[in-house]
């Protein structure tokens, strides 16, 4: 407790800065940062530092603190984290009165939070550079979360760690891939509230669309379609050859804490899968002090939205935390007649039983209404069309409806000082039902002539779909050293089963004598049921695509700056897939193991703020296609090879990386051109048969990212890809003009992206502004159009669709009306370019979004 004989009988030390500048005087009245640079001493020479650098008076008892020691205090955080940090070894607390005064006390009480009548939070912060977080012990990160790696109140565009691609928190800098990361303040800045609009922020990922208007991810020219949560057992997203997930990634960003890349082969934690990369989500997490977050938005075309963010205080004498986030949105869009409504709901309790366990559980559910659009089509030559941009192939009547809830349970347990169990499990049921307008071009056929009649098909459709995704990962990771030489192991396990039903297509009717280009959707009413003529539910078997695997990692430190991790994964994979032969529906199930090559991972540091890396991967993705005897082709191999330079500047708050890859994707499948073409659609609808004839892809390139504090108040996050992408197809493929099933995506050669803020020096430092954007070259789609030959033999004539490249720019303003009550607005597309985003030939190209504005209040309680 802290001393009570009076004020006049204590020996006391008043620790003040030198001179208090009006810019932190603001600094503390906000709460802002300050970057800190305070070696290890004596606490009560630490204490005094921190006041002089921060500017905020500290009071304590020099007897209190005689004789103890202060870790080092370096980096930018606030001024309450670093008084925290300091005393972090010394059983000491920090007090706040009820007038704001600091006071260093002996004891904190019972529930360690409520001093006069205040609620104080407990912000913790691990340096930046090196390690985040710890093995065994307790764990932290920032504004009072127990998660290492959460960048939460920060106000930060970089963070001190990331766990996608070592499962224990690691500094970007000692990590040997290629990592990018969107934090919270990122989010907030940008309005990004979508996982969409998140993709197209993070550095060299480009976003299309496949052709049943469902999201396709690519990084280096591959697809992405794997995404982690908390570092756990991905969900499988997009499709895997035969195996295409229904599952649609719906959730807004309010529920998350940041949005993390590894762009590259990654697959010794989450098994098999494209070379792309891993996208990992870290949920928001329970803080130790209370906080109620209200924000309202209200935007072009009719958007509003709403979100209720609360965290509790501490219950049950710090046994129960608990956090809830609720989300409803409405919107409209730029082109006619869609519209979308949306609700979330989020909860996330936390339980601390013992000192060094910590239990997570908690739910999401949410439900989704929009209007499905599945873009515009190409012309006969295969040009886009540029038709008004509110053009939309898709009627009033159409709705798409997505309902998903998910549940997960997480546990961490401390074993000693040096070693972590942790257990993560989660489970995601999704179910949906289609009511919609579709247009499709005609077999043989490549795109639209304005003005002409019954081009394709055009059609009204009717379907239902369900995709259920059970995750779980655990591992046990530790440090030791032998020799002298430091070493880190991870071993553990992880499953991912995906069950699910195709879309069951429960009626379909059509339309005669139309007109598509130019569109109107008046001319395609909502026909009656006696129209509609129903499939007989040929695709409603549930089908499964399943995975175990076990893998293990060492890190080992030879020395104080070179560091060496071996990787290595065991892998059993099988899934079954709807056949259909004769008119009969089976299910066929196919199994496979491997032990892939081991991926390895060296950085030489050069300083402490510098490093070199390298990395190994292994390439390994069971096709799951089918010769025409029946058999599986063989797996797609391959390698992934990386280096460059990282270094984490001004103690880790600003982040720098820049590397060269080459991605050698070998035996992918092509297609069996001496089996008639009807037989293409014998396997689930997609694939037989195929053979192995050394197709392979090459992908080489380099990037460059800059990302976190440039000075003080400006906010910088500044990314540049070169992407060169080649496909060497083998003698049946260049035969019959057709590579494989999934043909990669168009991925730009030149993709930049630039985004920063800038905290203005008038009226007291309140205002904010920003500006960013991003650009491209263009690319150039392929569309493999078959068309018939005698005797059922199929050949093909490739369609290019070329896209310009485009130069758009974006821009913020932000007024901190009080500490807590800010106002903003954010403008995107400023110059109201018209552009293509998105061109996947033959009919499913979009525009991107003309210019828009949204408004943002937030309020802090």
């Amino acid at each position: 407790m802290e001393r009570n004989s009076g004020w006049n009988s204590i020996l006391m030390a008043v620790a003040v800065a030198a001179a208090v500048t009006p810019s932190a005087a603001w600094a503390q009245a906000e709460g802002d940062e300050v970057v800190f640079h305070v070696s290890s001493g004596a606490l009560d020479t630490t204490l005094t530092r921190i006041a002089a650098q921060s500017g905020h008076r500290i009071v304590f008892d020099p007897v209190l603190v005689a004789g103890k020691t202060a870790p080092p205090v370096e980096g930018r955080m606030l001024p309450e984290a670093a008084v925290r940090l300091a005393l972090s070894t010394s059983g000491l607390t920090l007090r706040v009165t009820s007038d704001g005064q600091w006071i260093i006390a002996g004891q904190a009480p019972s529930d360690a939070s409520v001093t006069g009548g205040r609620t104080l939070s407990t912000v913790r912060v691990t340096s930046s550079v090196g390690h985040a977080g710890s093995y065994g012990g307790t764990e932290f990160g920032a504004n009072g979360s127990t998660d290492p790696v959460s960048t939460e109140g920060t106000r930060s565009y970089t963070t001190n760690g990331a766990i996608v691609a070592s499962k224990m928190p690691l500094a970007l800098k000692d990590t040997p891939q290629a990592i990018s990361v969107l934090t919270r303040q990122q989010l907030d800045d940008r309005s990004i509230n979508s996982f969409s609009d998140a993709m197209k922020a993070l550095p060299g990922v480009t976003t299309s669309v496949d052709s049943s208007g469902n999201a396709v991810l690519s990084s280096r020219g591959f697809v992405i379609n794997s995404i982690q949560i908390d570092g756990g057992s991905p969900i499988f997203t997009g499709s895997n050859s035969n195996y295409s997930s229904q599952y649609r990634q719906l959730d807004d960003l309010s529920i998350y804490d940041s949005v993390t890349i590894e762009r590259g082969a990654a697959g010794t934690f989450t098994g098999v899968g494209n070379p792309g990369g891993t996208l990992s989500l870290e949920r928001k997490r329970p803080l130790d002090h209370e906080m109620l977050d209200v924000t309202a938005q209200v935007g072009s075309w009719d958007r509003y939205r709403g979100v209720v963010d609360v965290s509790s205080p501490v219950l049950l004498n710090g046994l129960v935390k608990a956090r809830a986030v609720a989300t409803v949105e409405r919107n409209g869009f730029f082109y006619d007649y869609a519209k979308r409504a949306f609700a979330q709901g989020y909860i996330n309790v936390e339980i601390a039983p013992a000192a060094d366990t910590t239990i997570n559980i908690g739910g999401k559910i949410s439900h989704e209404r929009n209007t499905p659009f599945q873009g515009i089509p190409v012309d006969p030559n295969g040009n886009l069309l540029y038709v008004p941009r509110a053009t939309c192939l898709c009627t009033p009547w159409s709705r798409s409806i997505t309902n998903t809830k998910e549940v997960f349970v997480q546990l961490r347990q401390a074993i000693g000082d040096d070693w972590t169990l942790r257990l993560n499990t989660g489970a995601t049921y999704q179910d949906g039902d289609d009511d919609s307008f579709v247009f499709n071009v005609p077999f043989g056929k490549y795109g639209v002539q304005p003005g002409a009649t019954n081009q394709g098909s055009a059609g009204a459709y009717r379907s239902t779909r369900r995709s259920n995704q059970y995750v779980a990962d655990a591992y046990i990771a530790g440090k030791f050293d032998v020799l002298g030489a430091g070493i880190e192991l991870t071993v553990g396990g992880n499953f991912q089963k995906v069950t699910q039903r195709l879309p069951d297509l429960t009626g379909s009717a059509s339309y005669s004598n139309y007109v598509v280009i130019p569109f109107d959707a008046a001319n395609f009413p909502r026909l009656p049921d006696s129209a509609f003529s129903t499939s007989g539910g040929i695709y409603s078997p549930l089908s499964y695509q399943r995975q175990y695997g076990v893998y293990g990692t060492i890190r080992i430190s030879p020395s104080s700056w070179l560091h060496l991790t071996i990787a290595d994964r065991f892998t059993a994979y099988d899934f079954k897939v709807i056949s259909i032969s004769g008119g009969r529906t089976t299910l066929k199930t196919t199994s496979y193991s491997n032990f892939s090559p081991p991926n390895a991972g060296l950085v030489a540091d050069l300083s402490k703020e510098v490093s070199l890396f390298a990395n190994y991967n292994s390439i390994f993705d069971q096709q799951n296609l089918y010769q025409k005897d029946g058999s599986v082709v063989k797996p797609t191999t391959g390698v992934n090879i990386e280096g460059g330079a990282k270094a984490a500047l001004a103690h880790g708050t600003l982040n720098l990386s820049g590397s060269v890859f080459y991605i050698e994707q070998r035996n992918v499948p092509a297609r069996d051109r001496s089996v008639p073409l009807v037989a293409s659609n014998s396997i689930n609808g997609s694939g037989c048969c195929y053979l192995d004839d050394g197709t392979k892809y090459i992908s080489r390139g380099f990037e460059f990212q800059a990302q976190g504090a440039i000075t003080r108040r400006v906010q910088a996050d500044v990314s540049y890809t070169y992407t060169n992408f080649s496909k060497h197809e083998g003698p049946t493929a260049q035969l019959s003009d057709l590579f494989s099933l999934e043909l990669p995506l168009a991925q730009p050669k030149h993709l930049v992206k630039i985004f920063g803020t800038w905290q203005l020096p008038v009226l007291d430092h309140r205002m904010t502004v920003g500006l960013g954007g991003q650009g491209d070259t263009g690319v150039t789609s392929v569309y493999p159009g078959p068309r018939r030959l005698t005797n059922g033999i199929f050949a093909v004539t490739s369609l290019l669709t070329h896209r310009p490249g485009y130069v758009t720019a974006d821009a913020l303003l932000r007024f901190a009306i009080t500490p807590k009550l800010s106002a903003q607005v954010n403008i995107t597309n400023i110059f109201d370019r018209t552009y293509y985003a998105v061109v996947t030939p033959p009919t499913v190209d979009f525009y991107g979004q003309p210019r828009a504005a949204l408004f943002t209040l937030r309020q802090a309680l």
